[in-house]
């Protein structure tokens, strides 16, 4: 048995696949490419600007192609070199390397299998470096989604009777929405996308014939804000929809704008929510902030469905809304995914890609993001646009506080307006006080608090208090 041959095949397997393992960049590179031109293939222009995507995609795609073989070639060229060396060292021709007896490939193959060994234990982490691509390909091409949803109308779809009675979750981020969407979410009625709809959320159908998993440990979600989720947990992902949709065209650089959904994008809407319900007994239920850029056109369109906004004292909130936005920064800085996926599903209440609501009318926010008075201006901008619609009768206008203090009481009382037989008991009242340290300027604060008075007008009244 040769010890110094079989000792070269153990480190020429190691590096290969410690190599394939650790730099793994240019197969991503590839992959994003080759589903970049087939997206721009889809495109259904079939003028200058869809030559042009073509071009730009394929210019890409070739360069991903060349770095990925020059990869490859680096890699073979690294595993090879053990082997090199030994035969450099003991003067033996390449041609009397007995490179095809069982001792070298079992060598070989223990080898491989080392860069596998965990050393240490590590962190669990949401997403793998392989799901993470998976998202990448999936969510980062519209017209791939608009297939995929293509697709699902013609295997699901039914718009006969589309249900107009669906209910929405909205307010500024950090009003207790999720909270909210979550407890509405117990009860059997209603249905919602969750996570393990991701990332083939235009064709939710579809994608549970390949994955559907069991709700699994719930962990605290990236918040930390003691919100435990799962993967059957409900989650705000019908933005998407709108973003592929309307192809980000509400998306500027620095804002979110408002804007008009025309009929046949309702109409596409309700079919798609008709792709989460099992039954036509159930009801379509979802969380999206971003809602208030639409509202107005979707009420003039629909005047059935059910809204519950979410509001609550600026002070506190603004506060809660500036800690959120540190806590983003760090984390989109330590793992730039954390970004994209945010983006992917219109999340730009905080962070690197924080934007602005831009309503007609409103003015332009600015100032620094690190300090309480910018947070202050979100609010005011928010919510002096909401007061034009809180007279609406089917919005439910949901006082934070009061949903603390009465989570039971509130959640009754909205059931009994929606006409669903259900009664909450059980939900412990909860408190989230902080103390707050910042510096903000009384004027800023004074004209919140001014609105913050006229929302307390509209809010919801429980009856029973």
């Amino acid at each position: 048995m040769n010890f110094p041959f079989l000792t070269a095949g153990l480190f020429s397997g190691f590096l290969l696949l410690w190599s394939l393992t650790k730099y793994y960049h240019p197969f991503f590179r590839l992959a994003e490419a080759s589903v970049k031109i087939l997206n721009s293939l889809l495109m259904p222009e079939e003028d200058d600007s869809k030559v042009k995507e073509v071009e730009k995609n394929l210019a890409k795609l070739l360069a991903a192609l060349g770095i990925f073989f020059l990869w490859i070639l680096l890699i073979l060229l690294l595993a090879a070199l053990p082997v090199g060396l030994y035969t450099v060292i003991y003067k033996i021709p390449f041609s009397d390397l007995e490179l095809e007896s069982w001792q070298f490939i079992l060598s070989l193959s223990i080898g491989s299998l080392i860069p596998f060994i965990p050393l240490k234990k590590k962190e669990k982490l949401s997403y793998s470096t392989i799901s993470k691509l998976f998202h990448r390909l999936i969510l980062d091409n519209y017209q791939l989604g608009k297939r995929l949803f293509n697709y699902e109308k013609k295997k699901f779809g039914n718009l006969e009777n589309p249900k107009e009675n669906f209910v929405l979750v909205s307010g500024l981020a950090r009003a207790g929405t999720t909270s909210f969407m979550l407890s509405f979410n117990k009860v059997s009625k209603f249905k919602s996308l969750d996570y393990s709809n991701m990332p083939l959320l235009m064709a939710p159908n579809l994608w549970r014939k390949f994955y559907s998993p069991k709700e699994g440990t719930k962990k605290e979600r990236a918040h930390g804000d003691g919100i435990q989720v799962g993967l059957n947990s409900a989650e705000a992902l019908e933005e998407y929809f709108f973003k592929v949709e309307l192809e980000d065209s509400f998306i500027s650089k620095d804002s979110l704008v408002q804007h008009e959904i025309p009929k046949a994008v309702l109409d596409q809407y309700l079919l798609y929510q008709s792709f989460i319900l099992k039954s036509q007994d159930e009801i379509y239920l979802a969380k999206n902030n971003n809602l208030l850029l639409r509202y107005a056109s979707l009420r003039k369109l629909n005047p059935h469905f059910k809204v519950i906004f979410m509001f609550r004292d600026p002070l506190s909130h603004a506060y809660s809304l500036l800690s959120q936005h540190r806590r983003y920064l760090q984390s989109q800085k330590e793992d730039p995914f954390v970004l994209e996926y945010m983006n992917w599903l219109g999340h730009h209440e905080f962070g690197l890609g924080q934007k602005t609501f831009s309503f007609e009318g409103s003015t332009e926010i600015q100032g620094d993001k690190n300090g309480l008075d910018y947070w202050l201006m979100v609010w005011n901008n928010y919510y002096h646009y909401l007061m034009s619609f809180v007279k609406d009768e089917n919005l439910y206008l949901v006082e934070y506080s009061d949903y603390c203090d009465f989570p039971n009481k509130i959640l009754n009382e909205i059931m009994d307006g929606i006409g669903i037989d259900y009664v909450y008991e059980g939900i412990d009242s909860f408190s989230n006080q902080k103390e707050i340290k910042e510096a903000y300027s009384k004027e800023v604060l004074e004209s919140s608090t001014l609105l913050y008075k006229g929302l307390l007008n509209h809010k919801l009244k429980i009856k029973s208090l």
